[in-house]
């Protein structure tokens, strides 16, 4: 092959590549999409499924069917997992909830390029009690000061089904 029949190939190839891989990105960008809906979907259904046994044991602890076990568990308030923080995003507003905090505790700050509030610190003095939770999701502190800008939001009891274990169930294993 001459140089020039080579260096057109040459050309093709790559343009037939890009092309290809922009086909393939769009084609991953559906799906990915598609993935989100169909998971968005499916969470709404679990959580209106969720509530709607919560609602079904209305005062009761535990409920037994012949094949489930429901019950109700509560988030556990001495975890910092079950309290989701939310700071302000608007910048003099979180100015505002920095200036706070070092006036309140320098420990529940940290200097990066920015000022940030340590979420850690700020979750353990909601365990110890130093903080408290308004109805409203405002978070107080001891001196009854709300802390601004700054909202909380505390896990919620849902529903534990465990299936039973069947007296058939358990002669299959047993068999095994």
């Amino acid at each position: 092959m001459d140089i020039e029949t080579l260096a057109t190939e040459l050309e093709r190839t790559i343009q037939k590549s890009k092309e290809h891989s922009k086909h393939f990105s769009q084609e991953i960008q559906r799906l990915q999409f598609e993935k989100r809906e169909i998971e968005k979907e499916f969470q709404d259904k679990i959580a209106i499924l969720k509530q709607n046994l919560l609602d079904s044991l209305g005062v009761e602890e535990a409920v037994e069917t012949d094949s489930f076990i429901v019950s109700k568990n509560y988030p556990n308030t001495k975890s910092q997992t079950t309290y989701k923080l939310e700071f302000p995003t608007d910048k003099e507003l979180n100015e505002r909830l920095i200036q706070y905090f070092k006036n309140y505790d320098a420990s529940l700050i940290k200097e990066d390029i920015t000022y940030k509030p340590i979420q850690k610190n700020i979750k353990q003095l909601i365990i110890e009690g130093q903080f408290h939770i308004s109805d409203n999701g405002f978070l107080v502190d001891n001196n009854g000061e709300i802390i601004p800008d700054m909202k909380v939001t505390v896990k919620k009891v849902e529903p534990k089904v465990k299936v039973k274990k069947t007296s058939l169930n358990n002669k299959s294993r047993h068999e095994n």
